[in-house]
């Protein structure tokens, strides 16, 4: 039977359920094994208790282990949050976090989940996965791609205003909300994309900025302008990158419908799906993601005003944005809700090449290279043909709302300051009075050489007085410097901005940064409920140092004063 029992300490409910000895509680005991010499394809059962007092045994498996799917009957019904106790370590030791993949019946994918902690080598953390509407339900338990353990499960029953505030955010039904995007380039397989999206469907993200294309170079994309992601070895700087080229290859090949599952995914679970682009990624040495574009037109390269070329397509050439507009193309042949334009890392889109003095010339009459660079035309000029390139995709989306029968939305995601967008011809205030942008992601980025990204760049002015008297919003990028925010922080930090005027807030890489990380999901799910009293209650309930759990023994051994790893 089901080892169960109540846990007397002030940090959790009185009324928590817990399952604290999982190798009691898993059906397939065959998986199990105790004792020297494992078999690779098992679960090693270790016996813990914490300082605190929780006593039980958890289950692990090494990064090279075989160890199958187990699962665990819940013993409840009803809404329960539903707490994990995981096996945590700092980040950067041991390598990657010690995680695991877990999922409901209800489920159609897993979740990969880990835990953050402190110390060098092993703590528990009592971590927050989801809520949920449990009936007779079975979770289920896999390894992840590192070292996977399971110490606990813990069930918190949750009352009528708990149950409406998750329910709102399955439906999406608050008004201020969260969009997250994806890189699109760190899972090996479908179920792991899948993976990585579901978890968005218990938060208030609402819309997922999906990157299908680097430039033009494209993983998942099947593309007739593009370019196919190149396995040369020699391209590559370190074998994880083309590990992960390779994987995503054999993903397009073997789903060759790969888009159109991960839109439909999405929209199943209530999320906007948008195609993203990031338009200057045209080269990066020793990555093997060079667009065959960029490589054949180097007389469409961007240009200094030295002479030197930059890594980058110029806008300013008719070619260019023919090339990008039947790559734009191509993505709206899915069922997509938008576009998301990237401009943060991806400017200059031009410069002073051979098509921008040409361009420039035919209006103005003059070399801008007889100009200052400072001159005001010059900027004015970028802004002219940019605004002529929205216009021509703006068109292309019309064109495409005309047989969806719904508004396909233009987002643009700009660095965070008035100067470096008007010097690059970033025209935001125009692009938003005249209906050619809807959203506007501002990134923390100022474009300098050191790649100084931070929330305190943006300027939060600015990006009102864009928004002010149209129908175009703004969502900036939070929390990139806060490594250990606490709850409180956090929450601060999002009442801030729609202060300053931002309809939602933006995380980059969501999943890699909060999601897959429990620690601060948490909290970052919450974000964006119309009763701001949920967030501010869940921290009451829950604050970052109830989570943490130091161990006292681990089969038997002292981890306080004299833990194992002390002697290596």
């Amino acid at each position: 039977m089901t080892y169960l029992r109540k846990c007397a300490q002030t940090v959790f409910p009185e009324n928590s359920v817990w399952i604290t000895d999982i190798p009691v509680a898993i059906r397939e005991k065959s998986k199990i094994h105790a004792g020297g010499k494992p078999p690779r394809n098992v679960w090693q059962p270790f016996a813990y208790e914490t300082m605190g007092g929780i006593k039980g045994r958890l289950i692990y498996a090494p990064e090279i282990s075989g160890a199958g799917e187990v699962s665990i009957p819940l013993p409840v019904n009803g809404w329960y949050r539903i707490c994990l106790g995981l096996v945590s370590t700092t980040p950067g030791c041991l390598g990657i976090s010690i995680g695991l993949r877990v999922r409901l019946d209800s489920d159609p994918a897993f979740y990969t989940v880990a835990g953050t902690g402190i110390n060098f080598f092993w703590e528990l953390t009592d971590n927050l996965w989801k809520s949920a509407c449990l009936e007779n339900s079975t979770l289920h338990i896999a390894r992840s791609a590192s070292q996977s353990s399971l110490a606990w499960i813990r069930l918190e029953p949750m009352d009528a205003s708990e149950i409406a505030a998750a329910e709102r955010r399955i439906a999406k039904r608050n008004k201020h909300g969260l969009a997250s995007t994806c890189d699109a380039y760190s899972a090996s397989t479908l179920e792991d994309f899948y993976g990585e999206i579901l978890p968005f469907r218990e938060s208030n993200v609402k819309k997922l900025y999906f990157c299908l294309a680097q430039g033009d170079v494209c993983d998942l994309l099947p593309t007739r302008i593009g370019t196919q992601t190149r396995h040369h070895d020699g391209d590559y700087m370190r074998p994880y990158d083309r590990n992960t080229a390779v994987a995503l290859e054999r993903v397009r090949r073997e789903h060759p419908d790969v888009i159109a599952k991960l839109c439909d995914f999405s929209h199943r679970i209530g999320i906007e799906f948008h195609a993203s682009c990031r338009t200057g990624a045209m080269h990066m040495s020793g990555f093997g993601r060079t667009s065959e574009f960029f490589r054949m037109h180097p007389e469409l390269w961007c240009v200094n005003r030295d002479g030197t070329s930059a890594t980058r397509l110029s806008f300013a050439a008719p070619e260019v944005r023919a090339h990008f507009l039947e790559l734009f193309r191509e993505m709206l042949e899915y069922e997509v809700d938008g576009l998301n334009l990237i401009f943060i890392r991806s400017l200059p889109s031009m410069l002073y090449e051979q098509p921008f003095q040409e361009s420039f010339a035919a209006v103005h009459g003059i070399n801008p290279m007889e100009l200052t660079e400072d001159d005001p035309r010059v900027p004015a000029h970028r802004a002219e043909v940019m605004t002529g390139f929205l216009r021509q995709v703006r068109a292309l989306l019309d064109e495409h709302e005309a047989r969806r029968k719904k508004h396909l939305e233009l987002s643009l995601t700009v660095p965070a300051t008035r100067t470096v967008n008007e010097f690059h011809g970033m025209a935001l205030k125009r692009w938003a009075d005249e209906g050619l942008v809807d959203l506007i992601m501002v990134d923390s980025a100022v474009l300098n050489r050191f790649h100084d990204e931070r929330p305190s760049n943006i300027e939060y002015e600015y990006f009102a007085e864009v928004c002010a008297g149209n129908n175009c919003r703004f969502y900036p990028k939070m929390f990139w410097e806060l490594e250990k925010p606490s709850g409180i922080k956090i929450l601060d930090a999002y009442r801030e901005i729609l202060k300053k005027g931002a309809a939602g807030g933006m995380i980059w890489d969501g999943f890699y940064h909060y999601v897959s990380r429990l620690t601060w999901w948490e909290y970052v799910q919450m974000l964006g409920d119309d009763d701001e009293t949920v967030l501010d209650a869940q921290i009451r309930r829950r604050p970052p140092e109830s989570r943490l759990h130091l161990l006292k023994t681990l089969e038997g051994f002292d981890c306080d004063h004299y833990p194992p790893h002390n002697g290596f």
